[in-house]
Parts: C-alpha cells; structure tokens; sequence
C-alpha cells in the first residue's frame, strides 16, 4: 500500500541550498512583517530628523549639519558668480562665441551638469 520513494544523497545535495534559501527568505520575511510599523516609525523619524538640518550618527556614518539645503537666494548668488569666475577663466581662452549670452548659457549648463555629477558620486 505504501510506497518508498528513495531520495539519493545526489539529488539532497541539491535541494538542500534551495530549502536553506527558502528558510533564510522565510525568516527575513518573517521580521519585517512581524516589526514593520516599528522599522516604518524608525525611518520616518530618521527623515524628519535629516529634514529639520539635525545631524544624524550611526557608528562612522555621520550626516552633520553641514547638508543643510541652499535658501533658493543664496544658491543663485553663489551660482552667479561662480559662472562668472568661469567666464572670466574662459575667456583666457581662444575660442569662436557666436554670442555672450549662448557662451552664459553654456557655461551654466556645464556648471550644473558637473554640480550634479558631483552630488551623485558622493
């Protein structure tokens, strides 16, 4: 009536990772089910506390004070004459400009490009 299915110690070698897998996704899952509204909470304190400009430390990893954002009117001061400081190194050098106000526009546009090229290295 019964019948013996016999599973080779080849066939285990295999299977046994994929359980393992299937344990690890098990329990992981578990946690985060279990504790989501206190790691949810976690994280929502954590962004308000980035966003009011408080400094955040978690052993070496530090956000200080330092990232604080720009006022807009400050940003486009420092932004104007840090173009022009461009301009002015620019203009050391020979080149064919069909107009002032493309070569601002150019500038600008490569000053906001390698801005954000640098923020996303970082």
């Amino acid at each position: 009536m019964w019948t013996v299915v016999h599973i080779s110690s080849h066939t285990m070698e295999h299977i046994a990772p994929l359980i393992q897998t299937i344990l690890w996704v098990g329990l992981i899952g578990t946690i985060f089910w279990r504790f989501h509204t206190p790691i949810y909470g976690l994280l929502m304190a954590l962004q308000k506390r980035v966003e009011t400009g408080s400094s955040v430390r978690a052993g070496p990893f530090e956000i200080t004070d330092q990232l604080k954002p720009q006022d807009p009117k400050t940003q486009k001061e420092k932004t104007a004459v840090e173009v022009e400081e461009a301009l002015q190194a620019e203009s050391q050098l020979p080149q064919a400009v069909s107009s002032p106000t493309e070569c601002i526009a150019s500038v600008q546009a490569r000053y906001f490009q390698a801005e954000d090229l640098v923020l996303r290295a970082i």
